[in-house]
């Protein structure tokens, strides 16, 4: 869930004990820490795994006013090659998509890696699966916007004990792109609960910016709402803040809660009925170091 994130965290620490949720961040944004920097593991292997499920609630797309229930499964893993690199399956937050991805760097202060992930898509037939398109009826005659792969890249740098990263994903059919940037803000260390905030902001280019909130006029014609279009910039804000509460052996209860603020012309979309878009979702853990 949402300590795979970043994985840098070890050694910013300064060997304190890590924040569990920041373990659990740390994978989708840069390599792991555990080896030296500049030396390669002793042995590969599987470092650490997370199994487990829970509900999240959230808007049935992203600017609508009304919400689903859907659940949540927890799948990440993190597997060290013998040069000290990392490859991850992370299965992400409610602010950050989920991925798989390569990490060749893995050094203490900084890291870069590359990704592969899925951009989910939106219908405007409902919600009716807990496992279908986010969507809303009030949609029904605009076009479907298909889920897709993507790939990009992520790396990180600490600062002032501080993880910074940037992730980049561009669509691999239609080249949408955006860029997301954020911090880690987490403690205490050694506790069995611990809370990380995680402040992002995304900017997203005019093409995924008008596929997520533009309306053509073909699909005015079709729709009757006004047409609508966007140029590339600052898409959205967002607040996350997340609990891990270790209950007893391996299990965790793990919770996370946010905030996502559409922001400038995305907010004036016909499609948005609400800009700020909350968010919560809750589960039971399994980890293994």
């Amino acid at each position: 869930m949402d300590r795979w994130i970043f994985r840098g965290m070890r050694a910013a620490l300064d060997g304190a004990r890590t924040n569990r949720v920041l373990r659990r961040l740390r994978g989708a944004v840069a390599a792991g820490c555990a080896c030296a920097a500049g030396h390669a593991c002793a042995s590969g292997g599987i470092e650490e795994a997370d199994l487990g499920a829970g509900l999240e609630i959230g808007p049935t797309y992203v600017g609508s006013n009304r919400t689903v229930t859907r659940p949540r499964i927890f799948g990440d893993i993190v597997y060290r090659t013998r040069e000290g690199g990392t490859v991850s399956l992370v299965s992400g937050s409610l602010t950050i998509a989920p991925t798989i991805q390569f990490n060749p760097v893995d050094t203490r202060p900084t890291g870069w890696g590359m990704l592969v992930g899925y951009r989910e898509g939106r219908t405007g037939r409902g919600s009716r699966s807990p496992f279908s398109y986010s969507g809303d009826e009030r949609l029904g005659r605009l076009p479907d916007v298909r889920g897709m792969a993507e790939v990009g890249m992520q790396a990180h740098v600490t600062v002032v004990h501080v993880p910074v990263f940037a992730i980049i994903r561009s669509a691999v059919t239609s080249a949408e792109s955006a860029a997301t940037v954020g911090a880690y803000i987490g403690g205490p260390d050694g506790a069995d609960v611990q809370v990380t905030v995680l402040p992002t902001i995304t900017w997203s280019d005019r093409r995924q910016r008008n596929l997520s909130y533009g309306v053509s006029p073909e699909a005015s014609s079709a729709s009757g709402l006004p047409s609508y279009r966007l140029a590339g910039g600052w898409d959205n804000a967002a607040l996350e803040l997340m609990g891990d509460w270790h209950v007893a052996g391996a299990w965790h209860v793990v919770v996370s809660t946010a905030l996502q603020r559409l922001l400038a012309a995305s907010t004036r979309s016909p499609l948005v009925s609400r800009a700020s878009q909350p968010s919560v979702a809750a589960g039971l853990m399994w980890h293994v170091d």
